[in-house]
């Protein structure tokens, strides 16, 4: 009886071992910012940037995504100045003008930069999980004589 206590409990810790995975990061956006949660627990921007700037290629990508969107907001203010303009000008001359098709062309650019810099952040939530994924030298695979589960190295 012993022994079979035995042979479970082994049997057990190593289903419990070969389940366990390292916490993953994932990234919700907010009304204004992007909320991070390692599991099911919330974590703060600082948090998570500590955890990406571990891996140097994960790190790389959120950087990208920070430059793209940068890149995007000033595209976005260039794109509202730039209309603003347009709609002065077409009230005075009743024509479009240039200042119109520029502010468009600013607006199609901050968007392509801004759904670049969204591709950024989860490529590097992506990478970032990747890394965690940890390689066992065993797994339990059926048993291939008889009846039950065979430890396989």
């Amino acid at each position: 009886m012993k022994i079979l206590a035995r042979i479970t409990t082994l049997l057990i810790t190593l289903l419990a071992l070969q389940s366990t995975s390292a916490q993953e990061l994932t990234m919700y956006s907010g009304f204004f910012d992007y909320q991070f949660y390692v599991d099911n627990q919330r974590i703060t921007r600082p948090e998570a940037m500590k955890l990406l700037q571990q891996n140097q290629d994960v790190w790389r990508h959120w950087q990208q995504s920070r430059v793209h969107s940068a890149v995007a907001g000033v595209s976005a203010v260039g794109s509202i100045v730039l209309l603003a303009i347009s709609i002065d000008q077409e009230v005075k001359n009743d024509e479009l003008g240039p200042y119109y098709f520029g502010g468009l062309g600013a607006l199609v650019v901050g968007s392509v930069f801004a759904v670049l810099s969204s591709n950024k952040k989860r490529d590097a939530i992506l990478s970032y999980n990747e890394t965690l994924e940890r390689k066992t030298s065993f797994k339990l695979v059926p048993a291939k004589q008889g009846v039950g589960i065979a430890l396989q190295f």
